[in-house]
């Protein structure tokens, strides 16, 4: 039996997530994060070279998955303009949105959120093509219009995510159970789909996760 959510019912697997981030972050994960620092540094001597000119890009795979993605997007205010083909727009670690590791020039995040409604909401499907995105740690696509449809169930295959936002995108039916797969995990928001309303068959499925321990 479904467990249909509504109001602040609607938001209990994020509360839940919050709840359980808030009470210990790890050694590792606080290793990781100096980590990035020190990375952030010595990709400014080894990536960027005399003349200002960054000599690593993006892939080229990640570059035509997000081309792809873009193609079932509805843009009427140019957010996404500076996603190209074109000679001065080919490097899409350059893109609005779009972040990439200093070090492999994998993109590790991408970050649409709408939350000011300063431009008109993005509009669309999301499209498949993100799975060549193995890299992704961040993904948030909140305050858009990519819901109207269900969560798809291959978001559960990007497996790098440690923080996921789709809230305020109107998705509607049965949360996938294939999140379950996303065991790096650390954030997790879904909620506030109105007027549509999520459901969730039963929460099994967070057990699947490897949150990060309490104290």
């Amino acid at each position: 039996m479904a467990v249909w959510m509504s109001g602040a019912a609607e938001e209990l697997v994020e509360l839940w997530w919050r709840n359980k981030k808030e009470r210990w972050e790890p050694e590792s994960e606080r290793s990781e994060k100096l980590s990035e620092n020190c990375e952030s540094l010595i990709s400014g001597v080894t990536s960027v070279g005399g003349d200002g000119t960054v000599k690593k890009g993006c892939m080229q795979n990640e570059r035509e998955a997000l081309l792809e993605f873009k193609k079932g997007i509805v843009d009427n205010d140019g957010i996404l303009s500076s996603w190209g083909n074109e000679e001065d727009k080919r490097d899409c670690c350059r893109w609005r949105g779009v972040k990439c590791s200093n070090r492999t020039g994998h993109v590790i995040s991408l970050d649409l959120q709408n939350e000011e409604y300063i431009f008109e909401p993005l509009r669309g499907k999301i499209n498949p093509s993100l799975l060549d995105l193995q890299h992704l740690t961040y993904l948030d696509l909140s305050f858009n219009k990519f819901g109207e449809s269900r969560i798809p169930n291959f978001i559960g295959s990007l497996h790098s995510l440690r923080y996921l936002n789709l809230q305020y995108n109107s998705f509607f039916g049965a949360i996938p159970h294939q999140i379950g797969n996303l065991t790096n995990l650390r954030s997790l928001r879904l909620g506030h789909s109105y007027p549509s309303v999520l459901s969730v068959e039963n929460l099994e499925w967070l057990s699947d996760l490897r949150l990060v321990a309490t104290h």
